[in-house]
């Protein structure tokens, strides 16, 4: 697994990930409940555990959502909020800040995705992800050949890839922020997800720039 270091460091490179089924203790999960003590600040009736992501050997990111696909009308709708750069201040998508915990929680939230795990399939790399050296960042060049399933590294492969949603991922990456995370709709590699999937089509992504001794995020899905 490469930490966040390796992956802003090797522009373009990927950790290529297929959902699977869970084993005793996992260090990259999915769904089900989140680790033992972690919770999200502000829950709602929509509050879901989605993943916790590695960023190195002491320290991940638990990541919360607060979404519906089936309720137009509600601020929480995630077709409405598609397309734009959510911070950690957003009520959408919160990041909890922790070190490695392997134990699975018994407090569940009010809406639960099924409990899987990531899983490696190997190292790829998205060509066409270029480094401007002037300002240190990548500079996302050709979206449509990168690699559009689950990934960590790699470049910001979108389902609607407009011009909109494409400069947002370049003004995202020129102000310093590298491409972290990607999981997508569910592929046939994956284990069985027997759910309503809180994206719709769409796929989520992750970005990350150095903070003090942390990671500052940025939440896109288009």
């Amino acid at each position: 697994m490469m930490t966040a270091e390796e992956i802003r460091s090797h522009p373009g490179r990927f950790v290529k990930l297929r959902l699977a089924e869970p084993r005793a203790r996992e260090n990259f999960p999915f769904g089900g409940n989140p680790p033992e003590g972690i919770h999200p600040n502000c829950a709602t009736d929509f509050t879901t555990y989605l993943t916790t992501i590695p960023f190195d050997s002491h320290l991940c990111c638990s990541v919360f959502i607060n979404l519906t696909s089936v309720h137009p009308s509600s601020p929480f709708f995630v077709f409405s909020a598609a397309g734009v750069a959510h911070d950690e201040t957003s009520s959408l998508v919160e990041a909890v800040w922790h070190a490695p915990i392997s134990e699975v929680g018994t407090v569940p939230l009010p809406c639960r995705l099924p409990r899987l795990a990531f899983e490696v399939e190997g190292l790829g790399l998205d060509e066409g992800v270029e480094v401007d050296v002037e300002n240190d960042s990548e500079l996302v060049i050709d979206n449509e050949n990168f690699y559009d399933h689950h990934k960590l590294g790699g470049g910001a492969y979108f389902y609607q890839a407009g011009d909109a949603v494409v400069e947002l991922a370049h003004a995202l990456c020129k102000d310093g922020f590298h491409h972290h995370f990607q999981l997508a709709f569910p592929g046939p590699n994956d284990a069985d997800v027997d759910c309503n999937w809180p994206f719709g089509e769409y796929v989520f992504h992750v970005f990350a720039r150095p903070c003090n001794d942390r990671w500052e995020l940025r939440f896109v899905w288009s």
